[in-house]
């Protein structure tokens, strides 16, 4: 059961081990005082003899259903940045060129790795890695002006971001995915990871084909499945503003 609690039983097992008759009826009533449902014991335990005879006979089976009792609904917002950004999510930021886009999203991830209310918004400090595919130079440069800017907020704080400046392929049969999660994976629980751009992450593939932006897409989802962070990617808008970002449609779908 969920409630079981290892150092919890142990401490009342220590409790009672010695006392003279001490009765299955005792053990049970103590049992249901701290919570210990003996009917979902059973039932989770009945669960996993008859999944492992399943295997014996069928062997593992690739896909999972999980039964309506074991379903877990939370309400509860999981919003780092208020209202804005939220766990495990993939947003898009996109704009015309020479806008401010990332101006704007180094902004964030700055504001982000320190915890730092964000244009009026509540911000809950998580660790960013930001993927700089373009103008990496220009990103260095931005961060620089971000610490000399802040210095005397910073009282020796050091945002918890990092940076990476190789070229990196989400795109194709040789994509990098599998390293890139690693890398991320290497420095703890990293909350929102930037991409920018991803014209220069699909490493050729044209973002106006449906294959080449759902295999993008598809490597998005495995990043964020792995990693559970909040994938920002930085993006170009089409000829019409009102169109919406450019590319194949199955991206704002």
């Amino acid at each position: 059961s969920e409630k079981y609690d290892e150092g919890e039983t142990d401490r009342l097992w220590n409790s009672i081990k010695h006392v003279n008759n001490i009765g299955a009826g005792t053990i049970f009533h103590l049992a249901r005082e701290h919570n210990f449902n003996i009917k979902e014991h059973r039932r989770l335990h009945q669960r996993e003899v008859d999944e492992q005879k399943r295997i014996d006979a069928d062997g593992p089976m690739r896909f999972k259903i999980t039964p309506f009792e074991d379903i877990q609904v939370s309400t509860k917002a999981d919003d780092f940045v208020e209202s804005f950004l939220g766990d495990s999510q993939f947003s898009i930021l996109y704009g015309e060129s020479n806008i401010g886009k990332t101006f704007l999203i180094t902004s964030l991830a700055w504001h982000v790795s320190l915890g730092w209310e964000w244009n009026g918004k509540e911000v809950l400090q998580r660790k960013v890695v930001y993927v700089g595919l373009e103008g990496v130079n220009g990103i260095r440069k931005r961060f620089a002006a971000l610490s000399e800017h802040y210095k005397d907020d910073l009282f020796g704080e050091i945002p918890q971001l990092g940076l990476i400046s190789q070229q990196i392929n989400l795109y194709d049969a040789d994509n990098d995915v599998d390293h890139l999660i690693q890398a991320i994976k290497a420095q703890g629980d990293v909350g929102l990871i930037i991409i920018d751009t991803l014209n220069r992450a699909l490493s050729g593939g044209d973002e106006n084909s449906s294959e080449a932006m759902g295999k993008f897409i598809s490597n998005i989802d495995k990043i964020k499945a792995a990693t559970k962070s909040h994938i920002s990617v930085v993006h170009h808008a089409g000829k019409s503003l009102d169109r919406g970002a450019r590319g194949h449609s199955s991206l704002k779908a």
